[in-house]
Formats: structure tokens, sequence, C-alpha cells
């Protein structure tokens, strides 16, 4: 893990519609044997926005969240990416606004405060894309969602290809903050992580985050560093 400069191995482990409670049972094993040495979860789109918002309580998010951690501490170093913000009005078109007791952005922000808590506990490294996405304007042509704008969808969660290339770039930058060169990255998740109507969708290739991410890795350090200022 010295040099910045090396070919190395990203796994895509990603299920959509994947919930943390899925993510454990589904992805955490696969993921322990591959002898990764940085683990990347992106966890709680799901758990926050499903049945509309009364899927799975902050309380049992956490819960699993912890497991999760624990266990991929053990195998090597963990970074946790916060959850997304949501285009809310395209939420609704999706999970009418009258079945909602909280705000989807409320619900993401009950996620969030999760991860927040864990990072100053547990001293957790964690990638801010929620900070770095809700920049945008996310009913926008250069929104970095999926949008009537930018897709002709209908969609509140899912990155573009460009949302996805600053994922990666904000998770580079993370790995030289923090001096990290890993040969082999494991990423977990649900349809974020895997690229949901993304060439590649399920890999670490075509346009994924992880393909993105591969490729700095194999050595686009200039490009990496050009764009960090940027996210």
């Amino acid at each position: 893990m010295n040099s910045p400069f090396h070919q190395s191995e990203v796994f895509n482990l990603g299920i959509c519609g994947a919930r943390t409670g899925d993510i454990i049972r589904r992805e955490l094993p696969e993921a322990l044997s591959l002898g990764g040495e940085v683990f990347l979860l992106l966890a709680g789109t799901n758990d926050m926005l499903g049945d509309a918002g009364h899927g799975v309580s902050p309380e049992e998010y956490e819960s699993n969240m912890r497991y999760l951690i624990s266990a991929l501490s053990a195998a090597g170093r963990v970074m946790v990416l916060t959850i997304p913000p949501v285009a809310e009005e395209r939420e609704y078109q999706l999970q009418p606004a009258e079945k909602w007791t909280e705000t989807p952005t409320e619900r993401i922000a009950l996620g969030n405060a999760v991860i927040e808590r864990l990072e100053k506990e547990l001293q957790l490294p964690v990638c801010d894309i929620h900070r770095i996405f809700s920049r945008f304007d996310l009913d926008s042509f250069d929104s970095p969602l999926r949008n009537p704008a930018n897709s002709g969808a209908v969609d509140s969660v899912h990155p573009t290809a460009e949302g996805y290339r600053m994922m990666a770039r904000a998770l580079y930058r993370r790995f030289q903050e923090f001096d990290w060169h890993p040969r082999r990255v494991v990423c977990l998740g649900d349809s974020i992580t895997c690229g949901a109507y993304m060439e590649g969708q399920g890999s670490a290739t075509g346009e994924t985050y992880p393909a993105f991410l591969k490729r700095l890795l194999d050595g686009d350090a200039p490009a990496a560093v050009h764009f960090a200022s940027q996210d």
C-alpha cells in the first residue's frame, strides 16, 4: 500500500433495493471472503425511504450499521459514505406525500445523524456525499441525481454518470487525505453502489462509482487532484 500507482482490484457487491439487514445477510459474508484492504459502505437510502419512511427505524439502522462497521473493521479499513440527498417532489411521485409522517429529507437527516454519531464515537472515516450533492439544484439538468431534466426519469435518488464520477473523486480525495493506497477495495451497498441504470451496473466497469474509483486508483491521480476542488 505504499505506491499510489498500481493495478487495483475493486469489487462491487451492491444489490438494488438492499437495506442494511440485506447487506448483513447477503453482502457481508462475500465482502469478508475477498480480503479487502478497504471496505466502502453506502447504506441507508432504502432503510430511510422504504415504505414511505416506515421501513426501518433509526435505532435499527444504527444497530445494523454498528454491526457492519465492526465486522468490516476486523478485516480491514472502513470508510462510510453519507446517505445522498433526495429530490422530494420526485419521491412524492413514487410514494405519495400522504403516506409519509416525516418528509423524505427528514428521514435522510435521521440516517445521516446516525453516521455522524458513529464517526465521532468510533473515529470512523466518512466521505460526505450528501454535502457534495446538496450543493446542486436536484431538479436541474446539472443535478448529480437522475431527473426528468437530465434523463427523462422520475427518479429521486439514483446518480447520473457524472454523479458517480463525483463520488469516486470524493472517495479518492479522502484516500489521499488518509494516505491510503489500497490494492483491493470492496464496495457494499444498495442500488447506488450497484450503479442502477448505468453502463456496467453491478460491476467495477462502465459508469458505476466503483468503476470510476478503480480508474483513479490505477493511476489517474492528476485527474483526481484537478477535480477535487470542484467536488
